[in-house]
């Protein structure tokens, strides 16, 4: 017991010197790393942006694959009218009522029974996909195809996938370009 005291009695701690070198070193690594991290974090939110236009461009073409196959017809009227295409919301209300199966005889047409989107994962799409004022737009042309998904927060453009209608934007239907760019909801171009 004695020499473990000793030994113990006889160590020593750093010194000063020692602990401002490392506190230095620390100071230039967290320097160098900071400015860095505010770019790291906004690709990552410009990654995750991206992917979310795109799975959910991805369920809209199964969703109106399946429509089309099952001899329902797009229904224009829907949504707003963007040259041979239309833009709606992507919910499941206005999903549904994108595609319609005429009636027999005549009638009035019955919009999809097929759920779109789902708070519990038995559709296409998961209704947690979107939050707050971040809201997500499908054109869907007058044939049926879903062609291009613009995801925004408010009106700002924040990713699209896919592609777009003939005159929905002067340039290139890229995230790149249009981040940031504002959708007219009443025509659904991208300016």
């Amino acid at each position: 017991m004695q020499k473990l005291r000793e030994k113990l009695k006889n160590k020593k701690g750093f010194t000063l010197v020692e602990m401002i070198v490392v506190l230095a070193i620390i100071g230039i690594l967290i320097a160098l790393i900071a400015p860095n991290m505010a770019r790291i974090i906004k690709d990552a939110q410009e990654t995750s942006d991206s992917a979310k236009a795109k799975t959910a461009l991805t369920a809209a073409q199964a969703y109106a694959t399946r429509q089309v196959s099952a001899g329902r017809t797009a229904t224009p009227g829907a949504g707003v009218a963007v040259g041979t295409a239309f833009m709606i919301e992507l919910t499941d209300a206005k999903m549904k009522a994108a595609f319609t199966v005429p009636a027999a005889g005549g009638g009035g047409a019955t919009s999809s029974p097929d759920d779109f989107m789902s708070a519990s994962g038995d559709a296409y799409l998961n209704t947690n996909v979107v939050n707050g004022d971040d809201h997500l737009y499908v054109y869907i042309s007058n044939e049926g195809a879903a062609m291009g998904m613009v995801y925004t927060n408010g009106v700002k453009v924040k990713a699209v996938a896919g592609f777009a209608p003939a005159g929905v934007t002067a340039g290139n239907f890229e995230t790149g370009i249009l981040k940031g760019a504002t959708l007219d909801l009443t025509d659904g171009s991208i300016s």
